[in-house]
């Protein structure tokens, strides 16, 4: 997603012609630049709360429920507290999936959703995210096995047999809060990414090497 300027944020990772577009929401959400190499990242204040959000009908190719999946994030937290704050969310505590970290414990949490409700988590080693830091988060998943990756490296610790989704279809795709906005992020997003397949260790490092140099990590 980039625009670098206004209300809404535009996808530049295909080939063909533009077919998404979020909206910045929220009191505060704004465009910012940030070095070392001046790279444009959006700003996100969870009092306010601001997030992106993406209809239903333009984030059904987003709605995984049985197939490989996988996403990417470059995240730098200013505000770590109280119990999840939210990096991806497409569907709610009955279908879908989402992806965040704890406000308490630093951990990632990627989770899939059925009705019941029911729910498979997967987490990272506590610590892992940590305030004012740039880290790129990940999470790749193929049939019943989720990874999680920070910078490149596998930091999954107790990781779930995940069943698949129930579908979200209806539902809109949020980054920065859950559905129903709330757990709001705080700090710097830089692209967001969303793989309709498994990104292999070796690729979820490589992605790392490429891009590192951006934020001096």
């Amino acid at each position: 997603m980039f625009e670098g300027a206004g209300a809404l944020a535009h996808d530049i990772s295909r080939q063909v012609a533009l077919d998404k577009t979020m909206a910045l929401t929220g009191g505060t959400i704004a465009w910012a630049q940030v070095a070392p190499s001046n790279t444009t990242v959006i700003q996100f204040t969870a009092a306010t709360p601001d997030y992106l959000t993406l209809s239903a009908l333009e984030s059904t190719d987003l709605d995984f429920t049985t197939g490989a999946f996988s996403g990417l994030i470059w995240v730098y937290p200013t505000l770590l507290a109280g119990d999840l704050r939210y990096l991806f969310c497409k569907g709610g505590t009955v279908d879908g999936w989402f992806f965040c970290v704890s406000g308490n414990n630093g951990a990632m949490h990627f989770d899939t959703c059925k009705a019941g409700p029911s729910f498979w988590e997967t987490t990272s080693t506590v610590g892992e995210v940590v305030l004012n830091t740039w880290h790129l988060l990940g999470f790749s998943r193929l049939t019943t096995s989720v990874r999680l990756y920070k910078n490149g490296v596998d930091v999954t610790d107790a990781a779930s047999v995940h069943q698949d989704p129930d579908t979200a279809a209806a539902r809109v795709l949020n980054i920065g809060v859950t559905l129903g906005v709330a757990a709001a992020y705080q700090g710097y997003l830089w692209r967001p990414r969303l793989f309709d397949r498994q990104l292999s260790a070796v690729e979820m490092a490589q992605i790392f090497q490429m891009e590192r140099s951006l934020f001096g990590v």
